[in-house]
Protein backbone atom coordinates (compact mmCIF):
# COMPACT_ATOMS: atom_id res chain seq x y z
CA UNK A 1 0.00 0.00 0.00
CA UNK A 2 1.49 3.29 -1.02
CA UNK A 3 1.99 6.04 1.42
CA UNK A 4 -1.04 9.32 0.84
CA UNK A 5 0.21 12.17 -0.73
CA UNK A 6 0.44 15.54 0.45
CA UNK A 7 -2.45 16.41 -1.23
CA UNK A 8 -4.66 13.31 -0.55
CA UNK A 9 -3.67 14.48 3.14
CA UNK A 10 -4.71 17.83 3.39
CA UNK A 11 -8.35 16.67 0.91
CA UNK A 12 -9.30 14.67 4.38
CA UNK A 13 -8.20 16.77 6.50
CA UNK A 14 -10.65 19.22 4.78
CA UNK A 15 -13.41 16.26 4.71
CA UNK A 16 -12.63 15.98 8.16
CA UNK A 17 -12.10 12.46 8.59
CA UNK A 18 -8.07 12.15 8.03
CA UNK A 19 -7.30 9.35 10.38
CA UNK A 20 -3.35 10.84 9.86
CA UNK A 21 -3.10 14.70 11.21
CA UNK A 22 -6.49 15.86 13.34
CA UNK A 23 -9.01 18.32 11.76
CA UNK A 24 -7.95 21.44 13.40
CA UNK A 25 -10.87 23.03 11.23
CA UNK A 26 -13.25 20.72 13.49
CA UNK A 27 -11.10 21.86 16.90
CA UNK A 28 -13.48 23.08 19.53
CA UNK A 29 -12.83 27.02 19.45
CA UNK A 30 -12.82 26.95 23.22
CA UNK A 31 -9.86 24.88 23.43
CA UNK A 32 -7.71 27.55 21.75
CA UNK A 33 -4.01 27.99 23.79
CA UNK A 34 -4.57 31.92 23.20
CA UNK A 35 -6.68 34.41 23.60
CA UNK A 36 -8.91 36.22 20.70
CA UNK A 37 -6.11 38.24 18.40
CA UNK A 38 -3.54 35.93 20.22
CA UNK A 39 -3.05 38.42 22.94
CA UNK A 40 -0.96 38.00 25.90
CA UNK A 41 -3.30 36.82 29.21
CA UNK A 42 -3.72 39.44 31.60
CA UNK A 43 -1.48 38.69 34.44
CA UNK A 44 -4.13 38.53 37.00
CA UNK A 45 -5.53 35.41 35.32
CA UNK A 46 -1.71 33.89 35.14
CA UNK A 47 -1.72 34.69 38.56
CA UNK A 48 -4.78 32.98 39.72
CA UNK A 49 -3.93 29.98 37.70
CA UNK A 50 -0.68 29.25 39.43
CA UNK A 51 -2.37 29.83 42.69
CA UNK A 52 -5.09 27.70 41.98
CA UNK A 53 -2.76 25.06 41.09
CA UNK A 54 -0.44 25.77 44.75
CA UNK A 55 -3.56 25.87 46.59
CA UNK A 56 -4.97 22.53 44.90
CA UNK A 57 -1.93 20.59 45.84
CA UNK A 58 -1.42 21.96 49.70
CA UNK A 59 -5.36 20.94 49.64
CA UNK A 60 -4.45 17.63 48.56
CA UNK A 61 -1.24 16.74 50.72
CA UNK A 62 -2.98 18.30 53.58
CA UNK A 63 -6.36 16.57 53.65
CA UNK A 64 -4.44 13.25 52.61
CA UNK A 65 -3.01 13.97 56.13
CA UNK A 66 -5.72 14.66 57.78
CA UNK A 67 -8.30 11.67 56.26
CA UNK A 68 -5.71 9.01 57.57
CA UNK A 69 -5.76 10.79 61.16
CA UNK A 70 -10.09 11.13 60.60
CA UNK A 71 -9.73 7.42 59.65
CA UNK A 72 -7.73 6.44 62.36
CA UNK A 73 -9.55 7.81 65.31
CA UNK A 74 -12.69 7.05 63.81
CA UNK A 75 -14.10 10.18 63.53
CA UNK A 76 -16.64 9.79 60.15
CA UNK A 77 -17.81 13.33 59.90
CA UNK A 78 -14.15 14.49 59.76
CA UNK A 79 -13.37 11.93 57.13
CA UNK A 80 -15.95 13.57 54.88
CA UNK A 81 -15.10 16.59 55.46
CA UNK A 82 -11.32 15.95 53.96
CA UNK A 83 -12.61 14.25 51.41
CA UNK A 84 -14.90 17.44 50.55
CA UNK A 85 -11.06 19.10 50.60
CA UNK A 86 -9.56 16.58 48.62
CA UNK A 87 -12.38 17.34 45.56
CA UNK A 88 -11.69 20.74 46.18
CA UNK A 89 -8.29 20.43 45.14
CA UNK A 90 -8.44 18.45 42.33
CA UNK A 91 -11.05 20.86 41.68
CA UNK A 92 -8.77 23.72 42.08
CA UNK A 93 -5.84 22.04 39.99
CA UNK A 94 -8.04 21.49 37.39
CA UNK A 95 -9.17 24.53 37.18
CA UNK A 96 -5.53 26.21 37.42
CA UNK A 97 -4.76 23.96 34.67
CA UNK A 98 -7.55 25.06 32.48
CA UNK A 99 -6.84 29.00 33.10
CA UNK A 100 -3.36 28.76 32.12
CA UNK A 101 -4.48 27.12 29.08
CA UNK A 102 -7.03 29.18 28.40
CA UNK A 103 -9.70 26.79 28.34
CA UNK A 104 -13.61 28.74 28.97
CA UNK A 105 -14.39 25.67 31.39
CA UNK A 106 -11.15 26.64 32.88
CA UNK A 107 -12.82 30.52 34.28
CA UNK A 108 -15.79 28.40 35.61
CA UNK A 109 -13.96 26.15 37.41
CA UNK A 110 -11.74 28.69 39.15
CA UNK A 111 -15.23 30.21 39.95
CA UNK A 112 -16.68 27.38 41.35
CA UNK A 113 -13.39 26.00 43.29
CA UNK A 114 -13.22 29.31 44.61
CA UNK A 115 -17.02 29.52 46.13
CA UNK A 116 -16.54 25.90 47.48
CA UNK A 117 -13.18 27.35 49.23
CA UNK A 118 -15.00 30.20 50.83
CA UNK A 119 -17.77 27.62 51.76
CA UNK A 120 -15.24 25.40 53.28
CA UNK A 121 -13.21 28.27 55.29
CA UNK A 122 -16.80 29.36 56.65
CA UNK A 123 -17.71 25.72 57.96
CA UNK A 124 -14.19 25.89 59.40
CA UNK A 125 -14.53 28.93 61.08
CA UNK A 126 -18.44 28.18 62.49
CA UNK A 127 -17.04 24.71 63.23
CA UNK A 128 -14.03 26.34 65.61
CA UNK A 129 -17.00 28.29 67.84
CA UNK A 130 -17.66 24.98 70.04
CA UNK A 131 -14.35 22.30 71.10
CA UNK A 132 -17.13 20.13 72.63
CA UNK A 133 -19.03 19.76 69.15
CA UNK A 134 -18.74 16.31 67.38
CA UNK A 135 -18.26 18.70 64.45
CA UNK A 136 -15.23 20.34 65.89
CA UNK A 137 -12.21 21.28 63.34
CA UNK A 138 -9.74 23.35 64.22
CA UNK A 139 -8.88 25.72 62.23
CA UNK A 140 -7.32 29.52 62.67
CA UNK A 141 -9.84 32.09 62.43
CA UNK A 142 -7.73 34.90 60.90
CA UNK A 143 -6.74 32.53 57.83
CA UNK A 144 -10.22 31.56 57.15
CA UNK A 145 -11.41 35.50 57.16
CA UNK A 146 -8.06 36.07 54.80
CA UNK A 147 -9.31 32.99 52.39
CA UNK A 148 -12.60 34.11 52.53
CA UNK A 149 -11.49 37.71 51.32
CA UNK A 150 -9.14 35.96 48.51
CA UNK A 151 -12.32 33.71 47.41
CA UNK A 152 -14.58 36.44 46.95
CA UNK A 153 -11.64 39.26 45.47
CA UNK A 154 -10.96 36.18 42.79
CA UNK A 155 -14.82 35.40 41.91
CA UNK A 156 -15.13 39.64 41.11
CA UNK A 157 -12.06 39.68 38.86
CA UNK A 158 -13.39 36.28 37.21
CA UNK A 159 -16.81 37.91 36.06
CA UNK A 160 -15.90 40.68 35.12
CA UNK A 161 -17.06 41.22 31.25
CA UNK A 162 -13.51 42.10 30.33
CA UNK A 163 -12.18 39.07 31.57
CA UNK A 164 -15.06 36.42 30.39
CA UNK A 165 -15.30 38.14 27.12
CA UNK A 166 -11.80 37.11 26.45
CA UNK A 167 -12.66 33.61 26.60
CA UNK A 168 -15.50 33.73 24.28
Amino acid sequence: MKAPRVEDTSRQTNLRFCRIHPSFSTADRNSQQTAKGGEKPPSGLTLIAFLLLLSGAMNLGYAALDITTAIASGNGLRVVFESGIIGLGIIMILSGWGLGNWKRWGILGAIVANILLAGFATLGVIFDLDPTSPFYIPSDPVYAIISIATSLIIIFYLVRPEIRHKFD
